[in-house]
């Protein structure tokens, strides 16, 4: 990530975004045609440095799409975020109950992640997400002076916190789908369902957070959000086992 940023600097949002997309995408190919583990390992690698470009990228590059309201519009555009959360997981799920073709699963998301790189080279202006990069040249901060910025401590606090945050994230990402199978005894299609249904809330929801966050400040969004999730994940993964229960909690 910290590549990225570099490249980032110098080259633009766009280019950044689109790069890490092709590279993530590249990724999820080669894990389709994985022949065994170390291949898997290697096509991972691949994809976590697609990952680590386009997650530098893309909350900057919507921020600059919505200049005058980006609370709103970066959450209005999480909803599309949401509609992929959900339907990933459920649309994997189908392939692997009803087709039992888990490498396909890969191959239809290598190919709607192409087609994702392909919408940000030729949809987006560059012209228009990029002013503020060329805003930060204009101060001279330049070379070697733009890594300066590591040598300051308080920089460190966040990170830290949101390396925690994606412990637990990557956590649930990993085991959700096998506790609903496994432990829920819900078939492939199912879990999948269940695995991304927050993404549900997420189409409904993300615009009117972005607002409260626009209208009464990021730290109180971030806490709120926090509180809530911590809440209802403990009730959903401690009490719950019926398919509406969790659906509604989900």
């Amino acid at each position: 990530s910290i590549p990225a940023g570099l490249f980032m600097d110098k080259f633009g949002y766009k280019y950044t975004l689109a790069i890490g997309i092709s590279v993530a995408t590249f990724g999820v190919f080669l894990t389709g045609i994985a022949a065994n583990t170390d291949a898997v390992v290697v096509a991972r690698i691949v994809t976590g440095i697609g990952e680590g470009f386009w997650n530098v990228a893309i909350v900057l590059t919507l921020a600059s799409l919505f200049r005058n309201h980006k609370g709103a519009g970066v959450g209005l555009s999480q909803d599309f975020f949401g509609l992929g959360l959900f339907g990933g997981p459920f649309l994997g799920g189908l392939i692997l109950s009803y087709f039992d073709l888990w490498r396909w699963v890969f191959y239809i998301f290598a190919m709607i992640g192409l087609a994702g790189a392909v919408l940000v080279s030729f949809g987006i202006s560059r012209k228009r997400i990029d002013e503020p990069t060329k805003e930060r040249e204009k101060t001279g901060l330049r070379g070697i002076e733009k890594l300066k910025v590591f040598k300051n401590w308080k920089m460190y606090v966040p990170v830290v916190i949101f390396a925690l945050y994606e412990v637990g994230f990557w956590s649930w990402t990993i085991t959700v789908s096998t506790y609903l199978e496994k432990v829920l005894s819900f078939g492939a299609a199912t879990a999948g369902f269940l695995a991304g249904a927050d993404g549900l809330a997420i189409i409904a929801l993300s615009w009117l957070t972005g607002y409260f966050g626009d209208k009464f400040g990021r730290r109180a969004g971030f806490m709120l959000g926090g509180v809530l999730q911590g809440v209802i994940g403990i009730i959903a993964y401690s009490t719950i086992s019926g398919f509406l229960g969790f659906l509604l909690l989900a």
